[in-house]
C-alpha cells in the first residue's frame, strides 16, 4: 500500500507526517514544514519532474493552506487535488455541523481511499 501511495500522492505542506509513519505510507512533501514556505522555481521543477516520473495522481493540501502550490503542480502533471484536514482549525461552521475528530479523520480516510483508486 505505501509503495502505491508513494507513486500516486504528494502533499503540501509537509508537516503532518505522523499518519504516514503510523500507517506505513510514504509522504512526498512539496515544500517545507511551514504552510507559508513555498517552493522556489527550481524546487517546483524538481517536484513536477518527480511527480511525472512516479505517475502521481493526487496532490494533497491541508484545509488551512492556500491550495495554489498544489494546484500548480496538479495542473502541470494532470493530477487531481484533494484535501487532508490536520484538525488544527475547526471553524465555527464545522462545530455547528457537529464535525469532530472522528468525522474529520473519516473524511481524511475517504480522501486517501479516493487517491488509491
Amino acid at each position: 500500500m505505501s509503495e502505491e501511495l508513494t507513486k500516486r500522492t504528494m502533499k503540501y505542506p509537509s508537516r503532518s507526517s505522523w499518519w504516514g509513519e503510523e500507517y506505513g505510507l510514504k509522504q512526498i512533501p512539496i515544500a517545507g514544514l511551514s504552510p507559508e514556505q513555498e517552493p522556489s522555481p527550481e524546487e517546483m521543477a524538481k517536484v513536477v519532474e518527480f511527480a511525472k516520473k512516479h505517475q502521481v495522481k493526487t496532490i494533497f493540501f491541508e484545509t488551512l493552506v492556500e491550495p495554489k502550490v498544489a494546484q500548480v503542480v496538479s495542473n502541470e502533471i494532470g493530477a487531481k487535488t484533494d484535501v487532508l484536514n490536520p484538525l488544527e482549525g475547526l471553524t465555527d461552521d464545522d462545530l455547528n455541523h457537529n464535525r469532530n475528530y472522528m468525522s474529520v479523520m473519516q473524511q481524511n480516510l475517504e480522501a486517501l481511499q479516493r487517491a488509491l483508486k
